[in-house]
């Protein structure tokens, strides 16, 4: 075994053994969020979805890209515990760059893709193992736009179509911060950030207008929750035409006050931004006139604030919110804080979004985040116990049957720091337990009373349900 590496794609997987000479390592420059393969000759990526696509790329030793007819024999294997092996049929896609197949979804922690094909008459093989960062990696969300392509000046439509287990179109979505679906877009250089709101349609998809002042390339965050479900994070990029403005190089802010309209908003945290660690992170608003701190603020979509992160590689996303803070109708708090965590180091550009006399500001800073990409290792569950798995998405699973008066035994595993899981709470029961990234924490309870007994993260954004009977 040659060690394990991890990209993020919807999922995170992990390039376990490989065949012949084969570096098994992270490519920074992964040209589609995928697995990349280094053989002495050529690389190849294998781009993994959990809902059941997937696709194999080729390219030389200079990262020059090949046809997808340089390798030939392409075949694709899903190893599932304890379930016959899936052989899924794989052709060479339409546009002729990559071998394509589709089969049934994945949702073990612990099922292996073997991928193998021949190039310049040298049989290569490989196994990658799933581990979806999502708790949903069932679900998916298709994209359609109207006109296609985009052009920059001009009105677009862009249509979401939701997907489920079984493939077919879903719209009971919950809505999360008055909202059923979040539309998070950035260029590719992070110069431009939109947060916009498809709403259902008659046609069964969610649907937005919205006009690129530029035409360029673009990521789209599509963040949405199916009922009776955790949240699920979908991405898909989009080319604009029209023409382009002059990349912006992103680079770390000299320092950590910015001044936007009315406010000037200071960037700090609670100890060094370091990968792996459970952070807080803090926003002071104050008027930029004045200097004076900041009280009457709006709240937007049913928060104090709205932050989101992006890492300059496009491959990390976080959508986090505040701690609660008073009432509805009180004042809002000097300093906005914000619990969350990062999978890997790099640079991170970030936005947050406040509102006052309904007007709302986006506020961005640039940083760097040091320390060692997580590697999870998966759970560590006793056997006795109900694995529960701790992502952005939420608690997987979040509707859990116990019985009144009898123990029941809960291992929260959290993979990594990238969200706000840092304490698991059940209130009616007087109970809270620290939940560490990377590691399995078994709690055990025993409930006094029939009917739902929730518990949350520290701030209330994760949330979950024990079904007492």
């Amino acid at each position: 075994m040659q060690g394990a590496h991890y990209l993020r794609f919807g999922f995170l997987a992990g390039l376990l053994l490989s065949s012949g000479q084969v570096r098994a390592q992270e490519d920074p420059n992964a040209q589609f969020g995928g697995v990349v393969m280094f053989f002495p000759d050529h690389h190849a990526e294998a781009v993994l979805k959990p809902d059941g696509h997937y696709s194999l790329y080729f390219s030389d030793s200079f990262d020059q890209a090949m046809p997808a007819s340089a390798a030939r024999q392409a075949s694709l294997t899903i190893l599932r515990p304890h379930l016959k092996p899936e052989t899924v049929a794989l052709r060479i896609g339409d546009s002729g760059d990559d071998w394509v197949g589709s089969g049934a979804p994945v949702a073990d922690h612990n099922t292996i893709a073997r991928i193998a094909y021949v190039i310049q008459g040298k049989p290569y093989s490989s196994e990658i193992l799933f581990f979806p960062a999502s708790t949903n990696p069932l679900f998916h969300a298709d994209v359609h736009t109207v006109p296609a392509p985009v052009r920059a000046g001009s009105p677009a439509r862009i249509s979401f179509a939701i997907h489920g287990p079984d493939g077919k179109n879903i719209t009971a979505l919950e809505v999360v911060h008055e909202k059923p679906m979040h539309l998070l877009v950035v260029s590719h250089d992070l110069a431009e950030f939109y947060h916009i709101h498809p709403q259902l349609t008659p046609a069964g998809t969610f649907d937005v207008t919205h006009v690129f002042p530029h035409g360029g390339d673009y990521r789209m965050f599509v963040d949405y929750t199916p009922k009776d479900s955790g949240g699920v994070v979908d991405w898909h990029d989009l080319k604009v035409a029209g023409t382009p403005r002059a990349p912006v190089h992103l680079v770390p802010d000299a320092q950590p006050v910015k001044t936007v309209g009315p406010f000037r908003v200071t960037f700090s945290s609670d100890q060094p931004l370091v990968a792996g660690k459970d952070l807080k992170l803090h926003f002071r608003i104050d008027e930029a006139k004045t200097g004076a701190p900041v009280h009457n603020l709006q709240r937007y979509l049913g928060a104090w604030g709205h932050i989101m992160l992006v890492s300059d590689d496009l491959k990390e996303f976080i959508h986090a919110h505040p701690a609660e803070y008073g009432t509805a109708n009180g004042p809002s708090p000097p300093v906005i804080e914000v619990a969350t965590g990062f999978r890997r180091p790099g640079l991170y550009k970030l936005w947050i979004q406040i509102q006052r006399n309904s007007v709302v500001t986006a506020i961005p800073f640039a940083f760097r985040v040091a320390g060692q990409a997580q590697t999870p290792s998966g759970p560590d569950a006793p056997r006795d116990a109900i694995l529960v798995t701790v992502s952005a998405a939420g608690y997987a699973p979040s509707r859990i049957d116990a019985k009144v008066g009898q123990p029941l035994k809960l291992a929260f595993y959290r993979p990594d720091a990238q969200n706000c899981g840092g304490v698991v709470n059940f209130p009616d029961l007087h109970v809270s337990q620290d939940l560490p990234p990377g590691k399995t924490t078994v709690i055990t309870v025993v409930p006094r009373k029939t009917g739902p007994l929730s518990f949350a993260c520290k701030m209330g954004m994760l949330k979950g349900q024990l079904i007492v009977r």
